[in-house]
């Protein structure tokens, strides 16, 4: 449901609580609970709404429990958007997005089909819904489809490169430069063929790379692919001397998981004809390390 602001300047819980026709405590639940968002992102109740603003609310359900199926070290879902189109749902890191060779581990699309999340029929059966990927262990945006006609339009985008995306990453090292593009063509990796590498022969890739902050050891960076090719952020980072921390692959580090999250999404909606952007705040898992 999305709420529009008419007037004043007004706190979120109260503004929320007058739309549900609830008491003002049982709304805060529901800011504590992350049913409550503006212009995509989970807000606390002491959030204060100007006239033209609108809030959404996601009725409890909508944040994706995990079955008994599920594993407990593997992260509940939240869904952030939903129509009957598509749905926004935060990844969590260490959640596989559809079946690999480890049919032991939880999907997305097992989370979502266990949910009763209606999926387009995807490019294979055991890829229902999905129109792009994160790796396992990044976590943040994704964009799942409920139709076929969607998920087509929606994959036009991304092949056109009219989807933007943007990621956070920490990466090792004091990065110096604090602007530039990163221009290195990407391969299979000759010897590892789950893995890619810089190669002249490879395919054309670019990645635009900000510095945000350093921290004289580490360096928070904001990524934009232009590119989507596989790896591409981990591969490039790497390739300049400065792999993203904890990176299992990349990185001459040992590590359990890359600090790498996509935390904006921008696209052309299907259905609607405008464009739709949701973003999220730095992870606790980025911030942890600042």
């Amino acid at each position: 449901m999305r709420f529009l602001v008419d007037k004043g300047r007004l706190r979120a819980d109260i503004f929320l609580a007058r739309c549900l026709t609830i008491s003002r405590s049982l709304a805060q639940s529901y800011f504590k609970k992350g049913c409550v968002l503006f212009q995509g992102t989970k807000i606390n109740a002491s959030f204060y709404l100007k006239k033209g603003d609108f809030l959404e609310f996601l009725e409890p359900d909508l944040l994706v429990k995990k079955d008994d199926d599920v594993r407990d070290d593997v992260p509940a879902l939240s869904l952030l958007y939903e129509d009957e189109a598509l749905l926004i749902v935060n990844k969590p890191a260490g959640l596989l997005v559809h079946a690999a060779r480890d049919r032991s581990r939880p999907t997305l699309v097992d989370l979502l089909l266990a949910y009763g999340c209606s999926l387009s029929k995807g490019i294979s059966s055991e890829r229902p819904g999905i129109v792009h990927r994160l790796d396992a262990d990044t976590e943040g945006l994704m964009v799942v489809t409920k139709t076929d006609s969607v998920q087509t339009h929606l994959a036009d985008q991304f092949k056109s490169r009219t989807v933007l995306k943007s990621y956070y990453a920490m990466v090792y090292g004091n990065v110096l430069q604090d602007h530039r593009v990163l221009n290195y063509a990407i391969a299979r990796h000759p010897k590892h063929g789950h893995l890619r590498c810089v190669s002249r022969h490879g395919r054309p890739a670019e990645t635009t790379v900000s510095v945000l902050s350093r921290f004289n050891t580490k360096t928070l960076l904001d990524l934009q692919p232009k590119t989507g090719r596989t790896h591409q952020l981990r591969v490039h980072l790497s390739a300049i001397g400065h792999a993203i921390i904890g990176d299992p692959f990349y990185s001459k580090y040992s590590g359990s998981g890359q600090l790498l999250q996509a935390y904006s999404l921008s696209f052309i909606h299907p259905i609607f004809k405008k464009r739709y952007c949701f973003v999220l705040p730095l992870s606790d898992r980025l911030v942890g390390t600042c």
